[in-house]
């Protein structure tokens, strides 16, 4: 069993990095349109792309941690 959460947070954190590495590629995009047609629309659609990815990396994040807290509440029963 506890292998098995392991290996889940193991593959819970790659979807958490592939998710930063969205937000910092939406921050680059951000930046590049506000840098060459300072568009309203643009930044507005680009500011709700970064604030729902932020949140779910934060929900995400959250989760890992109570898998984190369950395992090592395990352990403590194993003691």
């Amino acid at each position: 069993m506890r292998d098995r959460l392991y290996y889940l947070m193991s593959e819970f954190n790659v979807i958490i990095e592939d998710i930063e590495c969205l937000g910092d590629a939406v921050e680059v995009h951000f930046d590049g349109i506000v840098e060459q047609y300072d568009c309203e629309k643009a930044r507005s659609l680009l500011r709700v792309y970064l604030s729902v990815i932020r949140g779910i990396k934060e929900d995400c994040e959250e989760l890992y941690n109570k898998i984190d807290q369950t395992i090592l509440d395990m352990k403590k029963m194993d003691v």
